[in-house]
């Protein structure tokens, strides 16, 4: 059981490695082999945790910051502690959504290693044929590893599992801002409703982020966080799904 009273994961804004893999999925964009092979090569060789915000990104950081700090004030979140993935797309975002803030640097938070998910793919036509499949099986079981050299989401549970861990122990009661990344929000919300792998599909269904988009966990009567609502703050009006069980299969069976 994790004690605090709010949580509050927030997804970096658009970053380098989002616009590579935009366009290499963009079938109107006619990318030769010669330019596949230096997006690729450049992709294996970069490593993630250096891929930062885009101007794109920055500016979606910079709208966004205004109706995230306007909804935590709404609903009474003062961040006893404010935590950022060590990548450098999710630092960004937490300093300029939140530029007061003592962000302190959590590695738990990190984006998982996704491999080289090219290196299978000797052309651009075989990579758009092969990233549908591979996104399907990440949103379907928690043991699949994309890419060459990655782990899957079992994987990085257990590091994960402590750090809400220490948040509960270290902050009873509290709240806890995170700047990270959308599947890490999955994995939180997956394993603060008990961690059943045949719930991984239901998760990954109600809980994908959008740049800037976040999930704003509360505690209910017990204590412990049991509810979760997802907004998009680049939405006009802001995009709130309103509150849901951790569990999304109640949704669906609802």
């Amino acid at each position: 059981m994790i004690g605090l009273q709010k949580l509050l994961v927030i997804r970096h804004g658009r970053s380098v490695h989002n616009d590579t893999n935009g366009l290499l999925l963009n079938a109107e964009a006619d990318i030769s082999p010669e330019r596949y092979a230096q997006l690729t090569a450049h992709c294996a060789a970069t490593r993630d945790c250096d891929w930062g915000l885009v101007g794109r990104g920055e500016a979606q950081a910079r709208f966004a910051s205004e109706p995230i700090q306007a909804y935590m004030q709404e609903h009474g979140f003062v961040p006893d502690a404010c935590y950022a993935s060590p990548y450098l797309r999710a630092w960004q975002t937490g300093h300029i959504v939140l530029p007061s803030a003592k962000w302190v640097e959590a590695p738990a938070l990190r984006e998982r290693n996704w491999g080289n998910t090219t290196a299978n793919c000797a052309t651009v036509e075989e990579f758009r044929v092969y990233h549908p499949k591979a996104t399907l099986e990440c949103d379907t079981r928690i043991d699949y590893i994309p890419g060459e050299g990655g782990e899957s989401v079992a994987d990085t549970l257990q590091e994960t599992l402590a750090f809400l861990q220490m948040l509960g122990e270290t902050y009873p009661g509290g709240s806890v801002v995170c700047s990270g990344h959308g599947e890490k929000a999955k994995i939180m919300r997956f394993l603060l409703m008990g961690g059943d792998p045949d719930a991984w599909p239901a998760i990954c269904k109600h809980t994908g982020l959008g740049n800037l988009s976040f999930l704003h966990f509360e505690a209910g009567a017990s204590g412990v966080l049991e509810r979760v609502r997802r907004l998009n703050p680049l939405g006009s009006p802001m995009e709130d799904s309103g509150w849901q069980p951790l569990d999304p299969r109640q949704i669906i069976s609802a």
